[in-house]
């Protein structure tokens, strides 16, 4: 069940404008379609891989002062690597 009264490609279309704007993608309908299904939710907590992995929100409280200073641009971090 998707945690939403609106369906991801509508999300997905409702924010073209930013990406528009932005020259970037900020939120993909596929990787909303995967976070809803549940696909990208560690299951195992006794994976090693994850066990060092804080709370979102722990980590916001944390991070709080340093966020949105700077925006980084997902289509230059992926595709064109700084060298």
């Amino acid at each position: 069940m998707v945690p939403s009264y609106l369906p991801t490609w509508m999300i997905g279309n409702m924010t073209k404008p930013l990406d528009w704007y932005t020259g970037d993608v900020l939120l993909d309908t596929e990787d909303l379609n995967l976070m809803y299904d549940g696909l990208t939710v560690a299951d195992d907590p006794e994976d090693t891989r994850i066990q060092g992995r804080k709370c979102v929100l722990d980590w916001m409280e944390e991070m709080g002062s340093e966020l949105g200073k700077e925006y980084v641009h997902s289509v230059n971090r992926y595709y064109y690597p700084r060298e």
